[in-house]
């Protein structure tokens, strides 16, 4: 698991994130499961002031086979981290890369 960090020019403002990718030290697939949080500062165009300030998750992901305490569990322990557009799935069905 390692830092990354990107910087996003959108319009009139630069976002600058810097995430990592955490997961269960459980290798047992009933109990698997892993997220994506990120510090998120949003500047202006100019990168001289700074306008927004979030840190949260992404994205939750399971294994198919987790179970449905478990997956209870984590999301209403992550509930208030999670940001609006967090996406909820299960590994097979997840777009996102391997680390």
């Amino acid at each position: 698991m390692v830092w990354e960090i990107a910087v996003i020019l959108d319009g009139d403002k630069t976002i600058i994130s810097h995430y990592r990718r955490q997961e269960t030290t459980s290798k047992n697939s009933e109990e698997y499961f892993r997220f994506l949080w990120e510090l998120r500062l949003v500047f202006n165009k100019e990168m001289t002031q700074l306008q927004e300030l979030k840190m949260g998750i992404n994205d939750i992901e399971f294994n198919p086979n987790t179970i449905s305490s478990v997956r209870e569990k984590v999301e209403s322990t992550l509930e208030s981290l999670k940001f609006e557009d967090c996406v909820v799935s299960d590994l097979e069905d997840s777009s996102s890369e391997e680390e």
